[in-house]
């Protein structure tokens, strides 16, 4: 067997191989666990990000919302939706709370005591919609749920709130 040369940062991937080796308990309280699956999904959310930029360019020049940004909203939504939950319950953990097992974020972060904006309030409600249901399936479960109007269009404005509110959060982490 020949040998495997180790491309990137050494450190990180030997991180990941000890992450690796946890068992269940261990793995449910490990920040570096927690943290590095919300980043993990945050980066794959920011290479979805790169074509709606080129997408919402587009807009501002004939404006005309193409398939594909629904297409490309949704899926980098549910992504940067499950990144903020991994990241909120990362801080649960970093303060030795037990996470809130709930995909409300707003009521995840409230309950940490995080002041936010209203802004921040509004995309935290879109995002949670988003992984009930509005990123996975055609229909929620309960039709109490359904709502007229969708929340999946991300627009250039919603991408600056979400960097600065991830940032603001992974301050949070002890």
């Amino acid at each position: 067997m020949t040998d495997i040369e180790i491309i990137g940062d050494r450190q990180e991937l030997f991180k990941r191989m000890k992450i690796s080796e946890l068992d269940f308990k261990d793995l449910c309280n490990s920040l570096d666990a927690w943290k590095m699956k919300s980043e993990d999904l945050f980066y794959c959310a920011s290479v979805l990000e790169l074509q709606l930029k080129n997408e919402l360019k587009s807009i501002s020049i004939d404006s005309k919302v193409t398939a594909s940004i629904d297409r490309i909203s949704s899926t980098y939504m549910l992504l940067i939706g499950y990144s903020f939950e991994l990241l909120i319950k990362t801080i649960y953990v970093s303060r030795n709370l037990q996470p809130v097992f709930d995909h409300n974020l707003f009521l995840q972060i409230n309950r940490l005591n995080i002041v936010i904006s209203d802004a921040e309030k509004h995309l935290l409600g879109r995002l949670t919609d988003v992984i009930y249901w509005e990123g996975r399936y055609p229909t929620p479960k309960k039709i109490d749920y359904f709502k007229e109007k969708r929340n999946v269009i991300v627009l250039s404005h919603d991408l600056v709130i979400i960097h600065d509110l991830y940032e603001r959060l992974r301050a949070q982490i002890l």
